[in-house]
């Protein structure tokens, strides 16, 4: 054996296909590039505006709607409420929704996109809205698999813990709504995706996710992983690592006296 032939035993990585998208959309947003889609997952109590994030991100010319929706192939909709929530109307209009979710709709999905050629195939966005106990094992296990068949994804719903660890590993994008008031459920989000944070996470969550219908925007595959105040502010949470070191989830204290007191303390470790 000709040992300089096989001197190389770095892992390279297998080049991509070269597929433009038509359009570019803001940065801020998760990236809907052929094969490389989002799995968000959104997590709020009832009322807190996931619905309304929904129908801003498929129908608005802002996000990825307009004339031309960035989802060629298609949004589908499952969400027990569809039918009977008014604020379902324009996605009604527009899209695909189904008041029940059954395996032969996801198979129907599947079989049109693989009749097109990878470079060809169209994107299409899945959305199961009120996802709690909605959902089968087999939709579950195509999360590991739904960037073979140009998909995106968002699951929105209610109680984080009752959420299959399939899901939650696999995610992407996390959106967590203002209103999150359960420490268990609190404790869960924490453990799941703290650490990336460094465990700035709840400090920031309660800092910036103040005012009703606003969230923290979490893009936890990013290195390093980004947070957002909403889709519009990007928040440099690396400041907050030393602060957060002094809060817990179950505080209840005022945010603005801690951030005071924490900064005097940071001043005399500076000292």
């Amino acid at each position: 054996m000709d040992n300089k032939k096989c001197s190389n035993l770095n892992i390279l990585p297998v080049r991509p296909m070269e597929i433009t998208d038509k359009k570019e959309y803001h940065p801020h947003l998760p990236s809907i590039s052929n094969s490389r889609g989002f799995l968000m997952l959104m997590i709020g109590s009832q009322n807190s505006g996931k619905t309304t994030i929904i129908n801003n991100l498929a129908l608005s010319k802002h996000f990825w709607g307009g004339k031309e929706s960035a989802f060629d192939g298609g949004v589908f909709i499952f969400s027990p409420s569809c039918e009977i929530d008014d604020s379902c109307r324009f996605l009604r209009e527009n899209f695909e929704c189904y008041t029940q979710y059954k395996d032969e709709y996801l198979e129907e999905i599947k079989d049109k996109q693989k009749q097109y050629k990878k470079k060809d195939m169209p994107k299409i966005l899945i959305v199961a809205d009120d996802s709690s106990g909605l959902l089968s094992r087999k939709f579950f296990h195509f999360l590991t698999r739904f960037r073979h068949y140009n998909s995106n994804v968002i699951l929105s719903i209610q109680n984080f813990k009752s959420l299959m660890p399939i899901a939650r590993s696999n995610a992407n994008t996390v959106l967590l709504m203002n209103g999150i008031v359960n420490f268990k459920e609190l404790e869960k989000i924490n453990d799941e995706y703290g650490m990336q944070f460094k465990n700035s996470l709840m400090y920031c969550y309660k800092k910036f996710a103040t005012e009703p219908y606003s969230f923290l925007y979490l893009k936890i595959r990013k290195n390093p992983p980004e947070m957002y105040k909403n889709f519009t502010e990007k928040i440099d949470w690396k400041k907050y690592v030393k602060v957060a070191r002094h809060y817990k989830i179950e505080d209840d204290s005022d945010d603005e006296k801690d951030v005071e007191v924490f900064k005097d303390e940071d001043k005399d470790d500076d000292e």
